[in-house]
């Protein structure tokens, strides 16, 4: 049978520790281990899934920076696949700094800044207090949406986002990132009667004030 080779990646764009997809011919599953070298690094695990698919998961250390993949087999011992035309993007992992607003209400729509998301090709799922988000979108390279459970905790929360597309990748913020306010409620109206155009004021409890 022919030697193997590498033909194509599933996904081209990868964080360190992410999984990837390598595509090719000529694997021999079941019988045979790899070796993936991507860059300097080699991955950390290296599994073939099939006679033309290989799963391998990066180093937490990788270089990052567009990366050829050199592949290393045995059975037979030593068989390599030189240096692949099919690059890879290493990504810095993604970082989350900043949320707006800052306190919120179970519900509501929150936008989480923070650097290395990857806009156009990548989904995310979020927690906040670890309760999972309703909703989660990358907006853009710095910038996702949220939208928090009806039912998530109030307190001073951690967000932590987990993107797809390249997989495996977490960010997560210091502690206190997000304050999530309990439902605001209203004990009282003053004046209890007033005309239009009146200015009234509504006393009670866990208003946002700024929002």
């Amino acid at each position: 049978s022919p030697l193997p080779a590498i033909n194509s990646l599933v996904f081209r764009i990868a964080y360190p520790s992410s999984t990837i997809t390598i595509s090719g011919y000529s694997f021999i599953p079941v019988f045979q281990t790899c070796v993936a070298t991507i860059c300097t690094k080699n991955t950390s695990s290296c599994y073939i899934e099939s006679q033309t698919s290989i799963t391998a998961v990066l180093n937490e250390n990788q270089d990052t920076g567009n990366c050829t993949i050199k592949m290393y087999f045995s059975n037979p011992e030593g068989t390599s696949v030189p240096i692949s035309s099919a690059l890879v993007d290493i990504k810095t992992s993604p970082t989350i700094t900043s949320a707006l607003p800052t306190s919120a209400y179970a519900g509501s729509t929150v936008t989480v800044f923070g650097a290395n998301f990857i806009f156009g090709s990548q989904s995310c799922s979020a927690t906040v207090c670890s309760v999972a988000a309703t909703a989660c979108s990358v907006a853009s390279s710095g910038s996702v949406v949220i939208v928090l459970s009806s039912s998530a905790a109030a307190g001073s929360c951690v967000v932590a986002v987990r993107f797809s597309n390249p997989s495996s990748a977490l960010a997560t913020s210091a502690s206190g990132l997000l304050n999530v306010v309990a439902a605001p409620s209203i004990t009282s109206v003053d004046p209890a009667a007033a005309y239009a155009g009146s200015v009234v004021t509504l006393t009670g409890s866990n208003f946002i004030s700024g929002n």
